[in-house]
């Protein structure tokens, strides 16, 4: 995968209703040309989906990845 950043920066844009026209269309432009990013889209859109039908309302709750705190340094103190 070429822009693994530039992937996830739209997906989340579309995750969070930002996207801009301009946005959708690089999107559209990558999945079209990168079938790993095809393959990463689909499989978040999966999970998305799975964790929204076993969570249901709860599922809304879940902060955005920008606002929750990383776990890693408290891994690493445990």
């Amino acid at each position: 995968m070429k822009t693994p950043e530039e992937l996830d920066d739209l997906m989340r844009a579309l995750r969070e209703g930002t996207i801009e026209d301009a946005q959708v269309a690089r999107l559209d432009q990558i999945l079209a040309e990168d079938p790993e990013a095809l393959d990463r889209f689909a499989d978040l859109a999966r999970l998305r989906a799975d964790l929204e039908f076993a969570l249901g309302d709860r599922a809304a709750a879940v902060p955005p990845a920008a606002t929750r705190k990383p776990l890693l340094p408290y891994a690493l103190a445990a």
